[in-house]
């Protein structure tokens, strides 16, 4: 395999061009954090480390380099008192990446990051530099997640809004008044996220709604509250994790322990960007996630649970870390789980490795997609039978990607082989 890591546009064109020249298949990848093979090829790999700058503001509109890491994406747009919102849980992975696979934080109103997104620059598998944006609506809505089918995303532009504070609180419910409450909670708050460890008789909810400002938050608390996480997660990734797999009946007594670490707060007002970012570091993991139509909120967890419930009864306990449900209104990307439907998700959360864990997650997607329609997250792992449910937004997506690189140069096996797409480029190794 080739790999290139250019550090501006000139390189980017260039490494394109090389791989062209020596008819290879071209992908390319951010921070890697995707659970599903996106960027695997044995052709030529770019990498986008090195193209991290924030290449311009103007007005309510940011410019990055397809590089660049959301944190510190955010911290320059609130230098300048705006704020972007739609932000995941974790800050650390690339813009590019994110908007790619249509990730996502949690909202009432906006749907994944790639619904913020106004315009791309990529460069196209004959090495030129074209723009995408709403001069073209389609081709936008193909490129707002695109999942690296187009060509070499360059840049983004993002539309963000004025500054914001959020009022932060984090509280525990008894589990069958949690699932009784899903619908209240998500049509009252702006940031919702419900957590449940296996085996807990409660859930924890994390509600976030926008407050005016100074924040209350302090850099000290952050940092305690950071190696704390990191402590646990630790402790959890050497200990915990790797005995339950090997002792499966340990795991819901072990996870249920982790209501006593999670610390309860109310009132706490912050940035927008320290509302969303809570997570500053995880374990590995595994994650499947289902994205359904909001009003099934609760039926869909009910669901949920009631598989992991019937695993255990069996002595199996493929999910070892977490659910977690969160709200994600509509979008407009082709290929987005949420276009024209106000969505919930739920994910299901285990350590790599656990015994059992694929096969629940086929249950889990089976299960969800008959039920309630739900379709996966993009960069979680996901059955390709569900891909059925896309139909004619498929077909659209595909026509713009036809006109971008007929001959399929950036399918990789993503295209080939999961998503089952053709072109008549190249599809051998790197010499």
């Amino acid at each position: 395999m080739l790999r290139a890591a250019p550090a501006d546009l000139d390189g980017l064109i260039a490494a394109v061009r090389a791989a062209a020249a020596r008819e290879l298949p071209i992908r390319v990848a951010g921070t890697g954090h995707s659970l599903m093979p996106l960027a695997r090829t044995a052709g030529c790999l770019i990498v986008t480390e090195h193209l991290r700058r924030v290449l311009r503001i103007e007005e309510d509109e940011i410019e990055v380099e397809a590089g660049a890491r959301l944190g510190d994406v955010e911290e320059t747009a609130w230098e300048v008192g705006l704020s972007l919102e739609g932000g995941t849980n974790y800050s650390k992975m690339s813009v590019g990446g994110l908007i790619a696979t249509g990730a996502h934080g949690s909202s009432p109103t906006h749907g994944t990051l790639s619904s913020r997104v106004v315009g791309v620059r990529l460069v196209t598998a004959d090495g030129d530099l074209v723009t995408l944006d709403a001069s073209d609506p389609d081709q936008l809505r193909a490129a707002r997640l695109h999942l690296g089918l187009l060509g070499a995303v360059y840049s983004l532009r993002l539309r963000c809004e004025p500054a914001f504070h959020m009022r932060v609180t984090y509280r525990s419910e008894p589990l069958e008044r949690a699932i009784a409450d899903v619908g209240r909670v998500l049509s009252t708050h702006e940031h919702v996220s419900l957590y449940w460890y296996p085996g807990s008789r409660c859930g924890w909810w994390y509600l976030a709604d926008r407050a005016p400002g100074p924040a209350t938050l302090r850099d000290a608390t952050k940092l305690l509250r950071h190696v704390q996480q990191l402590a646990l997660n630790q402790g959890a990734g050497a200990l915990i994790f790797p005995l339950v797999k090997r002792l499966p009946r340990l795991t819901h007594p072990l996870l249920s322990l982790g209501d006593l670490t999670s610390q309860a707060m109310d009132g706490e007002v912050r940035r927008s960007i320290d509302a969303f970012h809570y997570l500053y570091t995880t374990p590995a993991f595994t994650d499947a996630a289902q994205v359904f139509p909001v009003e099934h909120a609760e039926a869909a967890l009910a669901a949920t649970f009631a598989l992991i419930e019937a695993d255990a009864r069996r002595g199996r306990f493929p999910i070892n870390m977490a659910v977690q449900l969160r709200r994600i209104g509509p979008d407009d990307a082709w290929l987005s789980p949420t276009v024209g439907r106000p969505s919930a998700v739920i994910e299901c959360v285990a350590a790599p490795g656990t015994p059992g864990v694929d096969e629940f997650y086929r249950t889990f997607a089976a299960t969800l997609s008959e039920r309630f329609g739900a379709l996966p997250h993009w960069g979680k792992a996901f059955d390709t039978a569900q891909l059925a449910g896309y139909g004619p937004r498929r077909e659209a997506f595909e026509r713009v990607r036809v006109g971008l690189d007929p001959r399929g140069v950036f399918l990789g096996e993503l295209g080939r082989e999961i998503l089952g797409l053709s072109g008549s480029g190249p599809t051998r190794g790197a010499a």
